[in-house]
């Protein structure tokens, strides 16, 4: 039963991805007030192959070319996944851990402003001391039909969350 339990409560509690897409949301808008009143460069990862995301401060070199500005874009290439030493230190900060995707919940797709859609791999999002670099768009399905998309503006530096229900209209979520 112990083994079962916890599989079932997961499957069945439709909340986990919302609450999940929710966290998501609050951390990267607090990374985004990190890195301006600290002064720093922090990344957001996530790995799409890995379904995990993860938080590092940005030292200033780039690793064997797998980081690149390319188009407006700031994307990492790397399908061997090393860890973030790569591209900094983890952020050793106890609102900013790393998780992984929940299990019904899946990556519709990515859209960097400018740039393009993300399909694969890692992408990386810099945020800078003045704020976020790039605008991003991400959607998120659920296996009931749920889908949750998070917008970030690069002029306003606001992280927004919207839902929506098959193909509903998307609505702000509070």
């Amino acid at each position: 039963m112990f083994i079962v339990t916890p599989r079932f409560a997961s499957f069945v509690n439709p909340e986990r991805a919302k609450n999940f897409v929710l966290r998501l949301q609050s951390s990267l808008q607090y990374l985004g007030e990190k890195a301006i009143l600290e002064q720093q460069l922090y990344l957001f990862h996530l790995d799409l192959d890995e379904r995990r995301y993860y938080f590092t401060r940005y030292w200033g070199e780039e690793s064997e070319g797998e980081t690149s500005m390319e188009g407006g874009e700031f994307l990492s290439r790397s399908d061997n996944m090393r860890g973030s030493a790569d591209l900094g230190a983890d952020v050793q900060d106890r609102y900013l851990k790393p998780a992984v995707l929940p299990e019904r919940l899946e990556v519709e797709r990515i859209r960097v402003i400018p740039g393009g859609e993300v399909a694969a791999g890692r992408v990386t999002f810099p945020f800078t001391p003045n704020g976020m670099m790039f605008s991003f768009e991400m959607v998120f399905s659920v296996q009931d039909g749920s889908r949750y998309l998070i917008t970030g503006n690069s002029f306003s530096n606001r992280i927004r969350v919207f839902s929506a229900h098959q193909d509903e209209e998307w609505r702000l979520l509070d």
